[in-house]
């Protein structure tokens, strides 16, 4: 069981992350550094050589993933780990469940309504320690020593000065951003509750944004004494700008090397080194995508027979993901280079559905009692 005050305090993009160290023998780790970025979940280590992510189920919904879900519309969590817990669900299970329910209305109960913000920044904490530029010029000349050249690459090391950090020049303090409304209530025979989410976060390296708008629907109808109808439906839109890899060239890059020319153009960083101009691969670099995702389901349920009650319920998942990737026509040297413009568009669509149907017999006398249950899945 995971407390789930605790996970909309975290200040999070996804569960998956606020998840981490809140439960004994789950193992929680970034996926990559990108922001929005789902977490990489581990129940009781890694137990097959394939995916061992572990199964969700979301309101009854199973699911591959639950980085759609804001926290706070999370009403309980809970884990399960053993064999004997995770039975139900077949091999789909074998590396552990996390069962999640959002929130619900009350019946009879006044609307209430919430709001909640908070915004701060994000910025790369432990730096590698580089060597300036005085220090690369003394161990250059070392080099050309060893290699017996007739000169030196720097006359006079002391000359450059401290020379460019590339950190600085690529690294940035990045702000994190969370709002969401909400509102619960119900009468006698309707219960609902609703909200929207908008978060945005950018990443510490420039052109590394994520943008996330969720609307969440979940309603209960009490059409009959015996007759209930409800749905839980959860819509997401995310705008993602992805940076280009330049960590490598960032700590490869020669710092004796000013980032722009003094006319403005971009400098040849690949002069003494293996790396290209890192302040250039992200200029020229423009990639991002959107996605739409429609996770939920209706369900109703019906008493006959005084003691049985019937629920039937269909859930869909679907999801429409769009890539765009531009990297324009330049020059910065023989080796950080692009002859031509370079486009690339990708769609991806997936789609799931699961129909479950299943009776419940709880019969209740005095202090005596007795319950079973069937039921039939297709998906």
């Amino acid at each position: 069981w995971v407390d789930t005050e605790d996970l909309a305090e975290v200040a999070s993009p996804n569960v998956g992350q606020a998840l981490q160290g809140r439960v004994a023998g789950v193992q929680v780790t970034p996926s990559s550094g990108e922001p929005g970025q789902d977490a990489v979940i581990r129940i009781r280590g890694v137990g097959t050589l394939g995916d061992a992510s572990p199964l969700y189920v979301v309101d009854g919904m199973l699911l591959d993933d639950i980085s759609f879900l804001s926290p706070n519309d999370i009403a309980s969590m809970d884990v399960l780990k053993d064999a004997s817990a995770t039975a139900i669900y077949g091999s789909r299970g074998a590396n552990g469940v996390i069962i999640v329910t959002t929130r619900q209305g009350d019946l009879d109960a006044p609307a209430r309504f919430t709001v909640s913000a908070y915004t701060g920044v994000q910025e790369v904490q432990n730096r590698i320690d580089l060597v300036n530029a005085q220090e690369y010029a003394m161990l250059a000349n070392e080099l050309a020593a060893n290699q017996d050249l007739p000169e030196p690459y720097f006359p006079d090391p002391s000359a450059v000065g401290a020379g460019t950090d590339w950190q600085d020049e690529v690294f940035r303090t990045a702000p994190i951003q969370n709002y969401q409304v909400s509102a619960t209530g119900g009468a006698e025979q309707i219960s609902y509750y609703f909200s929207g989410n908008f978060i945005r976060q950018q990443g510490a390296i420039p052109k590394s944004n994520y943008d996330r708008f969720t609307l969440r629907l979940n309603g209960d109808y009490n059409l009959k004494d015996n007759f209930r109808l409800g749905n839980n439906i959860n819509f997401t839109f995310t705008d993602d700008k992805r940076a280009p890899g330049v960590l490598r060239a960032l700590y490869y890059a020669d710092p004796t090397i000013e980032p722009r020319e003094a006319e403005g153009e971009f400098s040849n960083a690949s002069v003494r080194s293996s790396a290209g101009n890192p302040a250039a691969a992200v200029f020229y670099t423009n990639n991002g995508g959107e996605a739409n995702r429609l996770v939920g389901n209706l369900f109703g349920e019906l008493d006959f027979l005084t003691d049985f009650t019937l629920r039937s319920t269909f859930g869909v998942d679907y999801e429409r993901d769009d890539f765009r990737s531009f990297l324009p026509e330049y020059i910065v040297s023989p080796t950080q280079q692009n002859v031509d413009s370079d486009l690339t568009v990708e769609s991806r669509t997936n789609r799931s559905w699961l129909w479950e149907n299943t009776v419940d017999y709880n019969w209740i006398r005095d202090r005596h009692r007795g319950s079973a249950g069937a039921g039939v899945s297709a998906g």
